[in-house]
């Protein structure tokens, strides 16, 4: 009974998603470049990619309830001096989604970190996350701090910049951000899962604010085999002072607990 409930909670949806990836792939010319690039390897890298999902998801659902433990969310600030980063996770997540960045940065000497869980739509999280931007800085003293977001936390950090600007963040880093939605988003069970839809009134708002302020660093990394923002390319984000960095394969939780993407995090942090 157990195999079978941990098979239909993880697998069967991301061998859905990902059936749904191929689709919308085969219609937009991304998965004719996919299969062009990689050949005969395509397939044990779709496959890998199906694997991470499933894995991914069962590993975030079973450090979920970590966020009970205060021990493991406690900043660090009276040993990491640098430079403040703030972790903003994705839909229906929470901050347990950065047990494994959290780890990897304190010991790149990186900090201190902070993550935190967020609920509402992406406007009230934007709210929230700027009354924290204010505390953090008022507590470490630092002039400016870095931003990470991971799916929808990506667009809650680019609705914060655009509502109380830029002069209290240097680097912003985007993770599997539907920067112009995601056709996936029609499934969501409540509004602010909505809003992620490609012609919702937010990422309209978005699309009008591109660039981020002034002063303000921002990469937008994203995987080819993203199983969750769909079209793929809605995950891109171009524009003036942004960088797009395509990551390795991998799915769109699995970026999450991805020792590359937390690493290329690090050293964009770092220069």
């Amino acid at each position: 009974m157990l195999l079978w409930a941990l098979i239909l909670a993880f697998v069967v949806p991301a061998l859905w998603s990902y059936s749904v990836f191929y689709y919308e792939s085969s219609q937009n010319g991304h998965l004719a470049g996919l299969k062009a690039g990689l050949g005969l390897l395509f397939w044990p890298v779709f496959l890998l990619c199906v694997l991470k999902g499933a894995l991914s998801m069962a590993l975030a659902a079973m450090l979920f309830p970590t966020t009970l433990v205060p021990w493991l969310w406690r900043a660090n600030d009276s040993k990491y001096k640098g430079i403040p980063v703030i972790f903003v996770h994705g839909y229906l997540h929470n901050r347990t989604g950065w047990l494994f960045y959290r780890w990897l940065f304190k010991r790149s000497g990186l900090g201190p970190t902070y993550a935190y869980t967020f609920r509402g739509t992406v406007k009230d999280q934007a709210e929230r996350l700027a009354r924290i931007v204010d505390e953090v800085i008022g507590a470490t003293g630092a002039p400016r701090l870095d931003l990470v977001g991971h799916s929808m936390g990506g667009l809650v950090i680019r609705r914060y910049l655009a509502g109380a600007g830029g002069e209290r963040v240097r680097r912003v880093v985007t993770l599997g951000s539907p920067h112009r939605g995601s056709k996936l988003a029609a499934f969501a069970p409540t509004r602010a899962g909505r809003e992620l839809l490609p012609e919702s009134a937010l990422i309209k708002e978005l699309k009008e604010m591109v660039a981020p302020p002034g002063g303000v660093e921002l990469y937008s990394l994203y995987t080819p085999f993203d199983n969750m923002v769909l079209p793929v390319r809605s995950s891109v984000l171009e524009g003036a002072s942004i960088s797009t960095i395509a990551l390795g394969p991998t799915s769109h939780v699995g970026i999450l607990y991805s020792f590359r993407a937390a690493k290329k995090v690090i050293e964009l942090l770092k220069q």
